[in-house]
Formats: structure tokens, sequence, C-alpha cells
């Protein structure tokens, strides 16, 4: 749930990062986006959930970033070798190391798997 929270701090629609008492602005949004991302949800329907967020319910009428481009920034993050890499049986427990730190090793940070 951390690293979702990240991200959309990372996406930051209402421009509360930095501000400690708004640390949890999103936490609302965090299961919802990832139900999406579960769901096999495409960067298409993804970015009709983020518009319906920011518009909605956020009452904002622009975002710096695009919401397309933050759904297709999720899926990288969430599944960075593909949705197809992820079938098989393959189940990570809460408790395994971010996908790239198996792939890349334990020193590899997010940054320089997305570097790559």
């Amino acid at each position: 749930m951390r690293e979702m929270r990240e991200q959309w701090m990372w996406w930051d629609p209402m421009g509360v990062a930095g501000i400690s008492e708004a640390a949890d602005e999103y936490d609302s949004y965090l299961v919802p986006t990832l139900r999406f991302l579960e769901g096999d949800a495409s960067a298409e329907e993804i970015t009709k959930f983020l518009d319906s967020v920011t518009h909605r319910h956020m009452d904002l009428s622009t975002v710096s970033a695009s919401s397309s481009e933050f759904a297709r920034r999720l899926q990288l993050v969430h599944f960075p070798l593909g949705r197809h890499a992820y079938s098989g049986g393959l189940t990570l427990r809460s408790t395994d190391p971010p996908i790239h730190a198996l792939i890349f090793g334990p020193s590899a940070g997010r940054a320089g798997y997305l570097q790559r």
C-alpha cells in the first residue's frame, strides 16, 4: 500500500506532496486503484477511473501530469515485466521483496529499474 501511496503522491493531482498533514490525502483511492490493476484493467479503463476521481471527487479541471500517463505508469510499476509475466501461479506475498529487487538484486532501486 505504501508504494501505491507513493505513486499517487508522484502524480499529486491536488498539489499536496510535501505537506505532512496531507500525507494520507489520496488514501481513499489506493484500494480502488489496486483493484483496477489486479483486475487486469486496460490503461483506458484506469484513465477513466482517474478522470472520474479528479473531476467528480476532487473537483479539478486540470492536473499537472495526465491521467493517461499516470495510468500507464501504474501498470509499469505494478507489472514491470508486463501482465503476462505474472501468470502461471506465481504469487508474491506482502513479505516478498519488490519485483524489481527480485530481478535486479536487493540493491536495485525502482528508479534504477525504470532507467534500464
